[in-house]
């Protein structure tokens, strides 16, 4: 979290916003359940399967979204 703090200013995307982001427009990369679809529907089909209207399978937890964020960002 102090990277977090610290890099404050030059980072355009807060936790926050990223949060909401994936909330709000659902990805696969994002779901718990990633690699299980992956293997069951085939990754080419993900994306397009779920189209404009997100995932109703779609979960994940605030914890767990933030670990991503913080790799992704941090």
């Amino acid at each position: 979290m102090d990277k977090i703090n610290r890099f404050r200013k030059t980072q355009t995307l807060t936790p926050d916003d990223f949060i909401d982001g994936v909330l709000e427009h659902p990805s696969c990369r994002y779901c718990q359940y990633y690699e299980d679809c992956k293997e069951a529907i085939g990754e080419d089909n993900m994306e397009y399967d779920i189209g404009l209207y997100g995932c109703v399978a779609f979960d994940n937890s605030v914890e767990a979204l933030e670990k991503i964020y913080k790799k992704e960002y941090c």
